[in-house]
């Protein structure tokens, strides 16, 4: 192999070896980081997501609390209609009890 570097052709092919891998070694490491970005990105969009879900699920709460009570003082029958269809049932509450509705999730 007519080199002039004065390597015999044995550590030529050593050292040709160990740079190819080297270099297979950097795109292999290049690839995980890559991935593992990805997955540090949807692990982040997860967290959000169950963050606002748990603030939307408080406000869902309260609002459904709010529309039994208004179904209740009114004695509106559609609204009352409306929560049954997602499971929501309720009944007045005796006179004199602070709040006008307990709810029961079934």
């Amino acid at each position: 192999m007519g080199n002039s570097s004065g390597l015999s052709s044995r550590q030529f092919g050593m050292l040709t070896a160990i740079a190819v891998t080297a270099l297979v070694l950097t795109v292999v490491n290049i690839g995980a980081a890559n991935a593992n970005a990805k997955q540090r990105q949807d692990f982040i969009e997860r967290q959000l997501f169950i963050t606002q879900s748990v603030k939307l699920r408080r406000v869902g709460a309260e609002l459904v609390k709010t529309v039994a009570q208004v179904a209740t003082q009114t004695q509106d029958q559609q609204l009352t209609d409306l929560l049954g269809k997602f499971g929501i049932t309720f009944k007045t509450a005796p006179v004199g009890q602070a709040d006008s509705a307990g709810l029961y999730d079934e």
